[in-house]
């Protein structure tokens, strides 16, 4: 695996690598862009656009609007008035304008923009618990279906001996006999019950314990996605004794 790949592949490698070459360049005096062409191919301005990319792509809430400020919904209602009324003012000079013309307003003419930026917050806050309740719902498909496929195969092996057990027992057991719970359909009932409560119990275990784990992993991996993080929690669930997941129980 090349630099360059190396690079391309981790945000943190980058930024590591980076700061290094900007400090050796500034102590033996020579020029980032030329030891940063020997150490990677890609220019450190594409690998800045790049890593922002991934950033908002992880990013649930990436596609909710930011609120915008009075000023803001000010200058967006008036920079165009301002700039035909000063049509030799600079980009720069324009947004001074502006400013004054803000700064003159009353009380009364700046409480109408106020109420569009109080609205824009109550806009932004609502879209983001959709884009929460969205979440919490694929998440709790995605444990559903986490739970079901570690828990199938458990079931499965009690009922194939609670079967043989049967069978083997039918044909030595007399018709007297037959008419009492023997001791080894006991033993199988009691298995299944246990296995069924078990099941029921680690269902509920498990929840307790993605919900006290989540938080801490998320800050652990925050680039990884909210499916890859239920998939990581479920991959954690499984690695645990029964005496582990016994604490989460009453949690």
């Amino acid at each position: 695996m090349s630099t360059t790949t190396q690079i391309r592949k981790s945000e943190d490698v980058f930024k590591a690598v980076h700061r290094s070459v900007e400090a050796l360049a500034e102590k033996f005096n020579f020029s980032v862009e030329d030891a940063w062409k020997v150490v990677c191919d890609t220019p450190v301005e594409s690998l800045q656009r790049k890593f922002k990319r991934e950033r908002r792509r992880n990013n649930p809430y990436a596609s909710v609007k930011k609120p915008r400020t009075a000023f803001s919904f000010y200058t967006k209602n008036n920079r165009a008035d301002i700039s035909s009324a000063n049509p030799n003012a600079s980009f720069g000079e324009l947004s001074k304008l502006v400013s004054a013309s803000w700064n003159s307003l009353s009380d009364k003419a700046r409480q109408k923009y106020k109420t569009m930026e109080s609205d824009d917050r109550k806009r932004y806050q609502q879209e983001r618990d959709d884009v929460t309740s969205r979440l919490a719902s694929e998440e709790t498909t995605v444990v559903a279906s986490t739970e079901s496929s570690t828990e199938a195969p458990v079931s499965s092996p009690v009922k194939s001996a609670a079967k043989k057990s049967s069978g083997k027992r039918a044909t030595k057991t007399t018709s007297t006999k037959a008419s009492r719970p023997t001791k080894s359909t006991t033993s199988t009932t009691s298995t299944t019950s246990t296995t069924s409560t078990t099941s029921t119990t680690s269902v509920g275990s498990y929840k307790v314990y993605q919900k006290q784990m989540r938080t801490g992993l998320k800050k652990q991996h925050p680039k990884l996605s909210s499916k890859d993080l239920n998939s990581k929690l479920g991959e954690m669930w499984r690695g645990l004794s029964d005496t582990e997941k016994a604490q989460y129980v009453t949690a």
